[in-house]
């Protein structure tokens, strides 16, 4: 009776006093710094997990069966993030027009765009193009001519692009973003249109949707003295649109050459 008690006192010694023992996980897919607090909720008492981010390692003390615990669990959760592939367009049309007494204008600016970029789920991402016009201040061009103070050139920035932030749940995006476009306007240098939209949206892969849709319009008109320093009037308007596109892919697109 003794040798049979001894011999389970034993072995419930060996089962709680195990000693820990040092391991080393290479993470293949998600980074280290990242799953250590996953880690760490499966510790006990003087256990401990460290982060090694240059070769994306975890080195983790603890008890063989906890081991074995996270091994199990970084083999469900080490495994690669779906990337998405958006594709934002957008458009705006400004017609216009203006006249006096003895000259009328009519035209049409039609500005579009398109942008693709590839973002991997959960992460945030953001693309711009564009360029820097310059502008000489009106004024300032006056005065530099009469000699009074040196020319003044200004950069003004016009462009696209969006920011995003998708996740992406089974066949479905998950999508934060916020799009915007300016470009100078057809009226004269000096002007700039712009547009932009933030809104949160929902895509089943591949998926098209609008996300805004916006116009204003806008009318002036004046006179002096009747006809003898004339009258104008001008009219414009603007309208915009914007639309996502989004796939989720296991493998990156080919980009354009």
């Amino acid at each position: 009776m003794k040798k049979l008690l001894c011999i389970m006192l034993l072995g419930l010694s060996q089962a709680g006093w195990a000693q820990p023992q040092i391991k080393v996980f290479t993470l293949a897919n998600r980074p280290a710094s990242a799953t250590v607090e996953i880690v760490q909720a499966l510790l006990q008492k003087g256990e401990s997990v460290w982060a090694e981010e240059r070769l994306q390692r975890l080195i983790v003390k603890a008890a063989p069966e906890r081991l074995e615990q996270i091994r199990q669990l970084l083999e469900q959760i080490d495994v690669p993030a779906p990337q998405v592939w958006l594709t934002i367009t957008q458009s705006a049309s400004s017609p216009y027009s203006s006249g006096g007494l003895l000259q009328v204008n009519q035209g049409q600016q039609n500005v579009g765009t398109s942008q693709q970029l590839l973002v991997m789920s959960g992460e945030r991402a953001s693309i711009t193009v564009g360029q820097d016009i310059p502008t000489v201040q009106p004024f300032w061009s006056y005065a530099n001519g009469l000699g009074l103070i040196p020319p003044g050139v200004i950069f003004q920035r016009v462009g696209t692009g969006f920011s995003v932030e998708p996740t992406v749940i089974g066949d479905t995006i998950r999508l934060r973003l916020t799009p915007w476009m300016s470009y100078q306007s057809a009226q004269g240098p000096g002007r700039i249109d712009f547009s932009e939209s933030a809104t949160s949206v929902v895509l089943k892969n591949g998926d098209t949707t609008a996300v805004s849709s916006s116009s204003v319009s806008n009318q002036r008109s004046g006179s002096a003295f009747g006809l003898i320093l004339g009258y104008g009037n001008q009219q414009t308007s603007t309208s915009n649109q914007m639309w996502i596109h989004g796939e989720i892919k296991v493998d990156p697109p080919p980009l354009a050459p």
